[in-house]
């Protein structure tokens, strides 16, 4: 068997001649300096980022306390990560937070939800990550991770995404004071489900109610609050169909109660209330008012005179455009249009009650003009008919004479008028 060459040993011991009557300063340089030795990477580390090498973390264990740098001694005597910041288990934990909207970004009636972005800016106090400023060199502040400490956990309830309904979280570092006050920011983009209520669409004013918690902290271990009451708009961008009502969207801290639950617990909340009003002029612009002059000039057109045949079937070839055109401007809008209100029972989605508004107009508008393009085309017909056979279908003279005959309104009448004579009596005329 061949034999293997010996392992290299793990560390070598650094033997460092040192002269009595050196100063402990030199004597520490020359220390260093052995050190970067056995280290060649360190050493360009240390020149690439144009500092020393011993202020790489590897090295801080063979330095004295007090030449560490403030803020990797702080680090490392303050990130003791665990469950809940609080030295009793039955202590709370209040978390206060301002909250800020940048936009709605959609609305889907389809699907039923609403899509905005925003961020929360939530603070807390850490029992544990605090420190004395007169042993860190008057330091107040430091960043930490927000992977290394505990934050607290904070979820969007029925949400769309199932990765925002488990925690929202950002990769931000925290801000943490010297008293323990700590101040974490989470922006946040989201699909979240709403109840949309589009039976009068495009005139229609939705409601979305958003809720935010944990999902394993109640009450008494947790306990969630506003630190301003209303919700920030200060960095709002509006969106070209959906316009905020401000009057009437708020944010509220509140909870429910689980009662069936022993002892019963009460879950705190952050509920966020948006009213949002649909821009209806681009929908009353581009299809409402076309519809509508497409409508008149096919019934202007069913009331026009006509002299010979050829005029007959311009009118006649006149409502079958005018559907064709109506059909076109249907298919402009039948993927934006939702099928039917959410806010309608399960039987009423089958009939006319749980159609949108707009739905409703259009089926009107194709009632009038295939009714006028019928009628039309029975005309030209009975008139083509009357040419060939020289005579009236029996079916018309039953109607036009037959029965509106036997109407007394049609029958001749003689009025009498009575005119008073000389004596005051009436005399008949």
């Amino acid at each position: 068997n061949a034999s293997k060459p010996p392992r290299p040993p793990l560390e070598e011991k650094v033997e460092i001649e040192i002269d009595e009557d050196d100063s402990e300063e030199e004597r520490n340089r020359v220390a260093r300096s052995k050190k970067v030795d056995k280290y060649p990477g360190a050493e360009k580390l240390g020149v690439a980022f144009g500092r020393n090498d011993y202020l790489l973390p590897e090295n801080f264990k063979t330095l004295r306390r007090q030449d560490i740098p403030v803020t990797y001694r702080l680090h490392d005597d303050l990130l003791r990560k665990g469950t809940r910041p609080v030295k009793h288990p039955n202590q709370l934990v209040h978390v206060s937070m301002s909250v800020f909207l940048y936009q709605i970004i959609k609305l889907d009636a389809v699907k039923n939800t609403i899509s905005l972005s925003g961020s929360f800016e939530l603070y807390w106090k850490d029992d544990f990550l605090t420190w004395d400023p007169k042993l860190y060199d008057d330091a107040k502040e430091i960043f930490l991770s927000s992977l290394d400490i505990w934050i607290p956990e904070f979820s969007l309830y029925y949400s769309h995404n199932f990765n925002d309904a488990v925690k929202l979280l950002s990769n931000n570092d925290v801000r943490v004071n010297y008293t323990g006050h700590i101040r974490y920011y989470i922006p946040f983009s989201t699909e979240s489900l709403c109840k949309l209520d589009v039976k009068f669409f495009p005139f229609d004013i939705q409601q979305c109610t958003l809720l935010f918690g944990s999902w394993a902290h109640s009450n008494d271990s947790i306990k969630y609050s506003l630190y301003t009451q209303n919700l920030s708009l200060i960095d709002f961008y509006d969106n070209q169909e959906w316009e905020l009502d401000t009057a009437h969207s708020n944010i509220k801290a509140d909870g429910f109660l689980y009662d069936y639950l022993d002892p019963p617990l009460f879950w705190e909340m952050i509920i966020m209330d948006l009213v949002v009003v649909r821009q209806s002029f681009y929908y009353v612009f581009n299809l409402v008012i076309p519809s509508t002059i497409i409508t008149l000039v096919a019934v202007i057109g069913f009331h026009t005179p006509s002299t010979s045949g050829r005029v007959r079937d311009a009118k006649f070839r006149l409502g079958i455009m005018t559907l064709m055109s109506m059909s076109v401007i249907l298919l402009a809008i039948v993927e934006d249009m939702p099928k039917f209100s959410m806010w309608s029972s399960r039987r009423g989605r089958g009939s006319f009650s749980g159609i949108p508004l707009i739905g409703l107009y259009y089926f009107i508008l194709l009632a009038i003009i295939g009714l006028s393009t019928v009628t039309t085309s029975m005309f030209v017909f009975l008139e083509r008919d009357y040419r060939v056979k020289r005579r009236i279908p029996w079916y018309l003279r039953w109607l036009a004479f037959d029965l509106r005959g036997a109407d007394p309104g049609l029958q001749r009448s003689t009025s009498y008028n009575r005119a008073p004579n000389g004596h005051g009596d009436d005399q008949t005329t």
